[in-house]
């Protein structure tokens, strides 16, 4: 009786072992996730403001740890970070807001008395100006922050952001899993401003035929339009335009050079 009783316990051992060596360890990008999701969590303010995105970012925290690749590990740690990123500005925005409302409160209260006396009009006036450069300061801010979040640059032609070929199949204007998050974003930002279109150029590098080459880069920006306007985008507001390998940003003679011609690049105006 004690030798099966022995067995067992070396199957259970054994077991538990091999289970163990199983799971994935923790990436670098996946423990940066969880301390950025500690630090906000810690900040009382965050949770006044943005516990619903916390709570979306702890979520995706917990299936990134049992991920069952690197890739899938690697993904979710990204969306949770940008998901705890997300929770950060709103906070900020929300405080810039409630500062907002409480300096018209007080502007509310100046008006009153200014009705009594001349000089308080004259405050009055003054106070109003400075919330509205506050205010006018705030909105700039959250709007350069949301471009930020988008990884946009500052150009000559406004603000751009680039989608690389690995976003894309191979020779193809399938979009890959990897850009999800990103048009999401995106699509977020241009549903909060209105105001603001796109105009997508496709590109390419040297390789293959002009003709080839033409049509590949109009069906990736296509592509793109394509995921936005299913996202919820009105396709009024987005032009697209294929460039072929005609506006090169590197030298097409080296591997690197090559793949960063190959891009789609959305300019926000």
């Amino acid at each position: 009786m004690n030798k099966i009783y022995t067995q067992l316990f070396f199957v259970t051992l054994l077991t538990v072992l091999l289970s163990a060596c199983g799971a994935l360890e923790k990436s670098t990008d996946l423990k940066g996730a969880e301390a950025a999701y500690n630090k906000a969590k810690g900040d009382p303010e965050v949770i006044k403001y943005a516990a619903s995105q916390l709570d979306s970012a702890e979520k995706t925290l917990k299936q990134a740890a049992n991920a069952e690749t690197a890739e899938e590990m690697r993904s979710l740690a990204y969306i949770a970070d940008n998901q705890v990123k997300t929770a950060m500005e709103l906070t900020a925005t929300k405080q810039a807001e409630a500062k907002i409302a409480h300096l018209s409160t007080v502007s509310s209260d100046l008006a009153l008395q200014a009705r009594e006396q001349e000089a308080q009009r004259a405050r009055m006036a003054a106070e109003k100006a400075r919330l509205a450069e506050e205010k006018a300061r705030a909105e700039k801010n959250r709007l350069q922050q949301e471009l930020a979040a988008l990884q946009a640059k500052k150009t000559d032609r406004g603000m751009v952001m680039t989608l690389g070929d690995v976003l894309f199949a191979t020779g193809k204007a399938d979009l890959m899993p990897g850009a999800v998050s990103t048009l999401q974003r995106l699509a977020d930002f241009l549903q909060q401003h209105p105001e603001k279109n796109l105009k997508i150029e496709g590109h390419t590098d040297s390789t293959g035929s002009s003709s080839m080459n033409l049509q590949l880069s109009e069906n990736r920006a296509n592509a793109v339009r394509s995921a936005l306007t299913a996202k919820g985008v009105d396709s009024g507001r987005i032009q697209t335009i294929g460039l072929g390998m005609s506006q090169p940003i590197a030298p097409n003679k080296t591997k690197e050079g090559r793949q960063r011609n190959r891009r789609v690049d959305i300019i926000i105006q």
